[in-house]
């Protein structure tokens, strides 16, 4: 399952100071408290499979902090918190006994600040620690059916928050703090070591606000929980016997408190928080089992849609794929082009992640293919190169990187270069496998991965460059999405746009646009030209398969000219007050991604209107298009659908003449 959402599960009549506590004693029960806005300690239980409702402590007990929760048993839990006397007061629960009443364990010499916490990592020792106000750590024990009295660790940490406890089994705990740098510290107590630190751990991207918090499921797993500066959830983890990089929970959840943490088993932990509205809320992570079958799911960006199909086993993924060499391609190319892509494919995505094991451990991320003659998840036709590729459409001119690249579209990943057919795409120009053939990065794997639950982490030797990611300049609207006053307004005033007088106001920001774009990175064809209302022109072309293939011209044409250009897109029916109608504009049934898609856009600002056209070039088009293909009249090679030609002829043609006039 991984992680759930954020649940709300309410809060004390009258409401309640500052953050939350909780203890799960056994794997059946889960124990919240919190400070009472009334001062008296108030409890709300899971048990029998259902939250049952908050109670008040009516014991006369008066709270001056949060609870600090413990537990030494299945049938056991205890209560630590500060007095309005400054001293640590302790009361506990067990099944023959129930609750008890309230102890005055004292305070360290000096005082302290803050509350108090407390571990006990078996069923015979319970240790209490606080930040004395002289900044150093405190601890006062239960063993040997007593308690021993307060001493101060003599190690030069300085504290700037309260200790938060934790331990990996019964013979070793551990603290963490917040220095006085603002980093997250650490010390740890073995049976065999005794006392080693500190260590600092760091702290997340922007800082955290308050204390840490940590939690240790079980004895191969530390996870250590940050409320960031930006009021998210960071985490921390320690597995396979290293420390991970901080990772930022993006569910939505900002937090009014520090989180608490308990675990409910060995692959279970939780999370409560205050909530800005100031209830308490809860999310948890379960493990998941691993899932082993086949995998097939629809996709679907923008214009394109696709099927994603493998075969999962845990985190071993096999893709099965058939290549269809076309007539005159030899055995012995076809035998080199299956060892060149199996490599670059493995390569770039196998073995560069790993993520946590059930038991605590790292398991690699693992990719395969197997070329098949039937049973394929993805049949592949191989045409001579050099040529344009897709996800179903290889040449023999490919490398293993544009195999790589192909090879993600069937694992279900978009694009993630910059498309006329999809405005919108983010992220873009991101240097992954997705967009230049580069590497992969960690969210390639979240699908794959998600049944972990603890993230995943890059192997050794493996790089991932940095996710700095291209924003669009503008959020794009669509014209017909908008409401009828607004989308009237619009339309008007790129009808407006028609005629030769002189240009209306802020004619710059209207355009009318031909785009066409295809291919693989390292392959791609794009060619655009666009005017605007006051006559300013652009033409582009980027043809990667060519040498000097690039091509760029912008210049004013004849406002007439630009003039004509909106009367044609009006005669066209472009900018009609109900959406147009364009054989053809439907691209129906499967897109895959890196297809040649034509687009005719009319806009002004960020609000358009878009024609999607399927595309190709004139080696292609006669299988690929649906219908006769026709040529255009523009200086490209590609071809459209005759129908569309057709109807959209009055556009293509006014856009030649600027075309020409550049």
């Amino acid at each position: 399952m991984g992680w759930s959402g954020w649940f709300n599960i309410g809060a004390p009549a009258g409401g309640f100071n500052g953050g939350p506590a909780t203890i799960s004693r056994n794997k059946d029960v889960c124990n919240v408290y919190v400070r009472g806005n009334d001062n008296a300690l108030w409890q709300r239980a899971w048990f029998a499979n259902s939250w049952h409702p908050w109670g008040r402590h009516n014991d006369g007990g008066v709270l001056a902090s949060e609870p600090a929760l413990g537990s030494m048993g299945p049938d056991h839990e205890h209560v630590f918190v500060r007095g309005t006397d400054g001293n640590v007061w302790q009361k506990y629960w067990t099944r023959t006994g129930g609750w008890s009443g309230w102890f005055n364990i004292g305070a360290p010499a000096g005082g302290f600040s803050g509350g108090p916490a407390t571990i006990s990592r078996n069923k015979d020792v319970c240790n209490v620690y606080v930040r004395g106000n002289d900044g150093a750590l405190w601890q006062r024990a239960w063993f040997a059916n007593s308690w021993h009295p307060w001493a101060r660790h003599n190690d030069g940490g300085a504290l700037a928050s309260d200790p938060a406890l934790g331990s990996m089994g019964p013979d070793h705990e551990h603290i963490f703090v917040r220095g006085t740098d603002s980093n997250v510290w650490q010390k740890y107590w073995t049976q065999t070591g005794g006392w080693k630190g500190w260590f600092n751990i760091g702290a997340p991207a922007g800082g955290f606000s308050g204390g840490p918090a940590t939690i240790s499921r079980n004895r191969d797993v530390c996870n250590v929980y940050a409320r960031g500066n930006d009021g998210a959830l960071w985490q921390r983890a320690y597995f396979a016997n290293s420390w991970h990089p901080w990772g930022r929970h993006n569910d939505g959840g900002v937090l009014a408190s520090e989180p608490a943490l308990g675990s409910m088993g060995p692959n279970h932990e939780h999370v409560f928080v205050r909530g800005t509205d100031g209830n308490v809320w809860q999310k948890y992570w379960v493990h998941e089992a691993e899932p082993t079958g086949e995998v097939s799911f629809g996709v679907s960006e923008c214009v394109y849609n696709w099927t994603a199909a493998y075969h999962q086993s845990g985190t071993r993924v096999t893709v099965r794929i058939q290549l269809n060499p076309d007539a005159g391609i030899s055995t012995a190319t076809m035998d080199s082009l299956r060892t060149t892509w199996r490599n670059g494919i493995i390569n770039t995505w196998s073995d560069r992640f790993s993520c946590l094991a059930p038991n605590g451990g790292r398991q690699s991320v693992t990719f395969d293919v197997q070329w098949v003659g039937s049973g394929a998840h993805h049949a592949v036709r191989v045409q001579p190169g050099p040529a344009r590729s897709n996800m179903r459409l290889w040449d023999t001119s490919d490398t293993g990187d544009v195999a790589a690249h192909e090879f993600g579209h069937m694992l279900g990943h978009p694009d993630e270069y910059a498309d006329a057919a999809c405005p919108a795409r983010s992220p873009v120009n991101t240097g992954t496998v997705m967009a230049d053939n580069t590497e992969t990065v960690a969210r390639h794997y979240n699908r794959i991965t998600g049944f972990h639950g603890s993230g995943h982490t890059p192997t050794a030797g493996a790089s991932e460059p940095p996710e700095v990611f291209e924003e669009a300049a503008m959020t794009l609207k669509n014209i017909d999405a908008l409401r009828p006053e607004p989308r009237a307004a619009v339309l008007q005033r790129l009808r407006g746009m028609a005629g030769s007088g002189a240009a209306p106001e802020r004619a710059e920001e209207t355009e009318v646009s031909f785009e066409v774009s295809g291919g693989a990175p390292g392959e791609r064809y794009a060619y655009r030209l666009g005017v605007h209302g006051d006559g300013s022109a652009q033409r582009s072309v980027l043809d990667e398969l060519l040498q000097g293939g690039n091509d760029e011209t912008s210049q004013a044409v004849d406002r007439q000219l630009a003039g004509r250009v909106f009367q044609a897109a009006a005669d066209a029916g472009l900018l009609d007050d109900s959406a147009p109608s364009v054989p053809e504009q439907q691209l129906e049934g499967e897109v895959l991604p890196d297809t040649m898609v034509a687009v005719i856009t009319v806009r002004d600002g960020d609000a358009l209107r878009r024609i999607a056209v399927p595309a190709d070039e004139p080696a292609n088009a006669p299988a690929s298009l649906p219908g006769e293909p026709a040529d255009i009249p523009l200086r490209t090679q590609i071809q459209l659908p005759a129908d569309s030609v057709t109807a959209l002829r009055p556009v293509l043609e006014a856009l030649g003449a600027v075309e020409a006039a550049l």
